[in-house]
């Protein structure tokens, strides 16, 4: 049940009216590969994949929920591209090739 203000307070008794909601989450939250993310106990991120330039960047972000091999975090835009294995091994800029441009290695 919704209170309405303004001019749309005005609308009739019964009146069918359309609403939007904004989300109080300012960043969705996300389900990735534990190895995925990187947590020194300093940062926790991830890396971004810029497939212009195949380099990557340190992405912060917030643990939500953490399994066996899973990871839900937020401050990632679903759909981002990530590295998902060897976080521990990178640092800002570097060049990677995705699986499919290694054959799949």
């Amino acid at each position: 049940r919704y209170v309405l203000d303004g001019e749309a307070a005005a609308a009739p008794l019964g009146a069918t009216v359309t609403i939007r909601l904004a989300s109080q989450a300012k960043h969705p939250e996300v389900q990735v590969p534990l190895g995925a993310v990187l947590d020194d106990g300093e940062k926790t991120g991830v890396w971004v994949l810029d497939s212009v330039t195949s380099t990557v960047q340190f992405q912060p972000v917030r643990l939500v929920r953490v399994t066996s091999e899973t990871a839900v975090i937020s401050g990632l835009n679903s759909g981002d591209p990530i590295v998902s294995l060897g976080a521990h091994l990178l640092q800002d800029g570097a060049r990677v090739r995705t699986a499919s441009e290694s054959g799949g290695n």
